[in-house]
């Protein structure tokens, strides 16, 4: 789907892209354990805001996962020079942990559960 100029067209685009519209904004955090009288007390901090695609987990990942003992809660699709290793995410206000990050060409899926988080304990 090329124009008269010989441009990509958007739609041409998004299907390079395969139809990923990437309109989520996915906030990369970094966490900081430190220990608060013999308690551990973790401190999220925000590094960068990515877009991304928010993806559902695969039945497959879901048992492998739970038979290890973990829910996987969903699965983010991000622009792999985006990523450095971080292993908090927050999207629409709640905190996940990242128990895998999986590069293909271009981008990473990161497979996320919930994070445990007390009540107003959000950045």
């Amino acid at each position: 789907m090329v124009c008269r100029q010989g441009k990509l067209t958007l739609a041409a685009i998004f299907l390079q892209e395969g139809a990923m519209y990437w309109t989520e904004q996915i906030v990369l955090m970094q966490d900081t354990p430190e220990k608060v009288q013999g308690v551990t007390v973790h401190k999220y901090t925000p590094l960068s805001t990515v877009y991304g695609e928010k993806k559902a987990v695969k039945w497959s990942e879901f048992f492998a996962a739970e038979a290890a003992g973990t829910t996987l809660s969903a699965v983010f699709s991000i622009h792999a020079d985006e990523y450095h290793g971080e292993k908090v995410v927050q999207w629409e206000g709640n905190l996940y942990s990242v128990l895998r990050a999986y590069k293909t060409g271009d981008k990473v899926e990161l497979s996320v559960s919930d994070l445990p988080q007390t009540k107003g304990a959000l950045p």
